[in-house]
């Protein structure tokens, strides 16, 4: 089922594959980034400076810590991820910011939006010049 933008709805089966992929994603992200931790401190780390070999739990450990002092968690600056979306999203130019204009796009599209556009089509393809495509 699709909503009125053409993009699928999110059932309560997907919902779920979505998650339970999530945690099953972080389970083995989480499992191998502990190994290479441990594997490349006490490859190198123990050869150069005679440091004691770690654990796995203890690489694990290092590993967050690195994250929070460098990475910050996957979070940038205010605590959110920064995921570009169109001029009309939540983010980008975003609602706020936009003065109300995608009120009065949603309106015109309603009204005159898609007669105009065919309109369009129609004069350009009757003097003659096809309009492009889209990245062409």
């Amino acid at each position: 089922m699709r909503n009125g933008y053409g993009h699928r709805r999110w059932g309560v089966e997907r919902i779920v594959a979505v998650v339970v992929g999530g945690l099953a994603m972080a389970a083995v992200l989480g499992l191998g980034l502990g190994w290479l931790v441990q594997y490349l401190w006490n490859v190198t780390v123990v050869k150069l400076f005679a440091f004691p070999a770690i654990t796995y739990w203890q690489a694990v450990g290092l590993f967050v810590l690195a994250k929070l002092f460098f990475g910050g968690m996957g979070l940038h600056g205010n605590g959110h991820h920064h995921r570009r979306r169109g001029p009309w999203g939540a983010r980008g130019m975003g609602y706020e910011r936009c003065g109300g204009r995608h009120e009065m796009f949603d309106r015109f599209w309603e009204e005159e939006g898609e007669k105009a556009f065919d309109a369009y089509l129609e004069r350009v393809r009757s003097e003659g010049r096809e309009p492009k495509e889209p990245g062409n």
